[in-house]
């Protein structure tokens, strides 16, 4: 593999010199004027080496398959001498298309992260409540006894619907129905027992669902 990988070297190398041969001719002829052979050679074999990555980008096995396929290389021949014939229009479009993969794969990024926390998010309040935790004094939160106090009867309704049912997060429109409260009461409630963390939001695609956390579970339980 080592020497396919120096004889792909040597194409490029061999290609740009004859690319930028060409390329000196065409800028006589256009420009009508003395053009310099050293910058025409160097543009073009910059150009050839290019073609891997343009490849790479594609995800174009054209280099692999060379080594055991000669009219693979005779098409790589061929490409190195077209990207080198056309350099300048070359390297600006794959500088183009790298700018544009890198953003792709940052935007990819950011989104996978986002959804990496909105799944911690959702995952959260499931594993509190599965999880058993150990009985002794460093862990047992004592809740004082005031705090039930700050229930009231749409509360407590709220707090009851949320700790019961088959589903962990529940929606605005079902806590409503099961409370037989109306959506004004029912958001100004959560909201206040959302600032007491004694119930959690959670936003996924679905929308908006609440859940009661443990302390609001802990509330809840205690001897009124």
């Amino acid at each position: 593999m080592t020497g396919h990988i120096v004889l792909l070297i040597m194409i490029m190398l061999i290609t740009g010199v004859f690319s930028g041969l060409i390329n000196f001719q065409l800028t006589l002829q256009r420009e009508k004027e003395k053009a310099s052979l050293v910058r025409c050679i160097t543009i073009s074999t910059g150009a050839a080496f290019l073609v891997p990555v343009i490849l790479n980008l594609t995800s174009n096995e054209l280099v692999v398959l060379s080594y055991d396929q000669p009219s693979k290389m005779l098409i790589f021949i061929g490409l190195c001498i077209l990207a080198g014939v056309s350099s300048k229009l070359f390297i600006s479009n794959v500088a183009d298309l790298t700018l544009s993969e890198a953003r792709m794969a940052t935007t990819r990024a950011e989104q996978i992260q986002r959804e990496l926390s909105q799944i911690q998010a959702d995952i959260f309040p499931l594993m509190e409540t599965e999880t058993e935790e150990e009985p002794n004094a460093d862990s047992c939160v004592i809740v004082p006894e005031d705090e039930r106090e700050l229930l009231d009867i749409t509360s407590t309704m709220i707090l009851k619907t949320l700790d019961s049912g088959r589903h962990i997060f529940r929606s605005l429109k079902s806590v409503c129905l099961e409370t037989n409260t109306d959506e004004a009461t029912v958001t100004r409630t959560l909201h206040i027992m959302l600032q007491r963390s004694m119930v959690g939001r959670s936003i996924s695609s679905k929308g908006v669902r609440w859940y009661i956390t443990e302390r609001g579970r802990r509330i809840l339980r205690m001897p009124s």
